[in-house]
This record gives structure tokens, sequence and C-alpha cells, in this order.
């Protein structure tokens, strides 16, 4: 059996690099949307680039999860463990600072405050915390924290992800994945092909030689992908509007996706030395960072308008705004990137409940695992 290398310190340090830019991007889109009046968006009426930055977290968390699962299989418990502690570890204070945010903000300054409230705002919370905001036709994140959406999807992958990968043979194990795609929904089933290029990037990549051509090309599909956001229209729908919302560019995200997967599977996978080793601890520590960045930057931005006030089109203002929310976020990430220890433990203690070992595990492993 083929055994594949493990990542090294270069590959490393090429996807954190990729996750911190991605993030940067989608922050930046969200800061220019709030001060500016006119901001870029391809000229064929694309996507501005933050979806491209979504798109590249869609792949590369494809990547990183089909990479961990393969290489440290301990089995679909320890598997929903991590994902589970990974995603409430920053869904769960990202809903109650956005909640807190949100009534900071209708004190502060109940105009600003109309844009963000539609309805009652519990149903969307709910919905976000059980990862069914996107689930069916609607698209319910609280209008506050609108990149909440994403985490749906990533939800709905995980779980997909997990019963294909920890199925057995029987028919009936076929019914669990079919169950969690009705549940997930058109909109999520539709972009998950984009997040599936991660996992066969990572499942197909054996390029251990010829490292510098390597680079060239992975350099080249990234140079691509690049080059058609600017120019493909949106394909077949304009993006966050029904009927498919996030989705509606499937097409043109397909396109995208698949050259970013590409990059991936041509990265070649060498050894390296030392010294870029200490460099990527440094750069995963970033890397770490825009989980809760992505989570927690846009009330913050709407807060920081509520708190300061703004004048339309001041690119200072902006720019102030930004790194502030960047430098809150990134502090805020820090001290909840410490308690991951405890959402670990905590799922762990609920996942090895004496009753779901005795009564629920059983059943699930006679039927499907």
């Amino acid at each position: 059996m083929h055994s594949k290398p493990k990542l090294s310190a270069y590959n490393s340090l090429f996807l954190d690099l990729l996750r911190v830019l991605a993030a940067l991007a989608v922050v930046y889109v969200h800061a220019s949307d709030q001060w500016l009046s006119d901001t870029y968006t391809p000229p064929h009426g694309g996507a501005n680039i933050g979806h491209l930055g979504v798109v590249v977290f869609f792949v590369l968390s494809g990547f990183v999860i089909s990479y961990s699962t393969h290489s440290k299989n301990k089995g679909p418990l320890a598997y929903g463990i991590a994902r589970l502690s990974r995603l409430y570890s920053m869904v769960i204070p990202a809903l109650l600072i956005t909640a807190c945010i949100q009534a900071l903000v209708v004190y502060l300054d109940p105009v600003l405050s109309f844009e963000y409230i539609r309805g009652a705002s519990w149903p969307r919370y709910i919905l976000s915390f059980f990862y069914l905001s996107e689930s069916a036709t609607w698209s319910a994140a609280p209008p506050i924290n609108r990149p909440l959406w994403s985490l749906s999807y990533e939800f709905w992958y995980y779980v997909i992800f997990g019963l294909l990968f920890f199925k057995n043979t029987k028919y009936r194990s076929y019914l669990f994945i079919g169950l969690a795609c009705v549940i997930a929904g058109p909109k999520i089933i539709l972009m998950m092909p984009i997040w599936l290029c991660g996992c066969f990037a990572y499942k197909l990549n054996h390029r251990v030689a010829l490292p510098y051509k390597s680079w060239s090309l992975v350099c080249l599909c990234l140079f691509l992908a690049g080059f058609l956001y600017a120019f493909l229209p949106a394909i077949p729908f304009k993006l966050g509007v029904p009927p498919l919302y996030y989705s509606n560019q499937f097409v043109t995200d397909y396109i995208l996706g698949f050259l970013i997967g590409l990059a991936l599977l041509f990265m070649p996978l060498t050894p390296s030395p030392t010294q870029v080793e200490k460099w990527a601890v440094r750069l995963r520590k970033m890397g770490d960072l825009t989980f809760p960045l992505y989570v927690l930057h846009h009330p913050l931005l709407i807060l920081w308008k509520a708190v300061f006030g703004f004048q339309l089109d001041n690119r200072i203002d902006m720019w102030v705004a930004f790194w502030g929310v960047l430098i809150i976020s990134c502090f805020l990430g820090i001290l909840l990137e410490r308690q991951r220890y405890f959402w670990n433990a905590f799922f762990k203690r609920l996942l090895n409940l004496p009753v779901l070992k005795t009564r629920i595990y059983p059943k699930l492993k006679a039927i499907h695992f």
C-alpha cells in the first residue's frame, strides 16, 4: 500500500498563507461595504473578492479535513468530537458576542440597527446554532453577522464526509448519507463539489519530486483563478438573492474552486529545513486566528460605526476601522483559542455518555459504521 508523505513546513506555510489572505479579503470587502458607496466587483457581474475568499476556505477545509482524517484516523467518535469542538468553540461565543453587539447597536444607533434587524432575531440565532440557517430555501443567518452563513455549509460537509468515510458496505448506511443531504438542503449540496476539490487534491497528491516545477504549476493555477475571477460572470445567478442566495453562482464557483484545488494537487510534498519549520509555526498561529476573525469581524465593524460614527467614502475612517477590528478580533481569538481544550473535553464527555455508548452507538454501528 502506498504511503503518502506528510505535509511539510513548506506546505503548512502555503496553506496558512492562503487562509490569512482569504480572511483579510473577506474583512476588507465587508469594511468597504460599510464605508464606501462604490466597491469593486468584477465587470461582468460576478461576486466580490470576499466570496472568492470563502471559496478558498471551502477548498482548504476539504484538503485539511481529508488530510487529518486519513493521517490521524481514530474512528468516527474521535472525528465527531474533533469537528464539533472546533466549530462550537467559535460558534457559541460568536453568537453570544453577536447578540450583545446587536443589543448595543440598537441602543447606540437605532437608525443603523434597522439595516440589520428583519423581524424576530431569536429564530436566526437558533437556526445558526444548529447549522440550519441555510437549509431548505431560506438564508437566515443574523444580518448583523452575515458570514455565519458559510458555517452551516461547513458543518454539513463535515457530517457528510464523516458518514462517507466511516460507512460500511451495507446499503442502509447510505440512508444516513441521504438523510444528511436532505437536511442540508440544495444550496449546501450544490457547493459541496468545491469542498470535495480539496479532499481529492489531498487524496491524489503524490508529488514528491521536482518541487520547483510543481510550485510553478501551483502559482499558475492560482493566477488563472484570480484572472478568471476578474472576468467570469455570475453563472447562473447573481449572488445573495433568491433562489439560492450564496450558492447562486455555483457554476462560476466550481471553476474557481477547481483551479484552487488543482493548485493544492500540484503542491509538492517535500521535506523542509528547520528554519522554514520555525516560520511555519509562527504563521500557523496567525492562521488559527482566521476562524475567530471570520466569525467576529462583521458585527464588530457595525459596532465600530455605532460607537465612533462614520463618513461615507472616507477611506481613512475605513482603514482605521479595518485595523481596529482586526486587532480586536485577534485579541478575542487568542482568548477563545485558549478554550479549545475545554470544548474538546466537553464534547468528549458528552459523546461518551453511558446512554449513548450502551443504547445508541451499538445500533448505529450495526446499521452504518
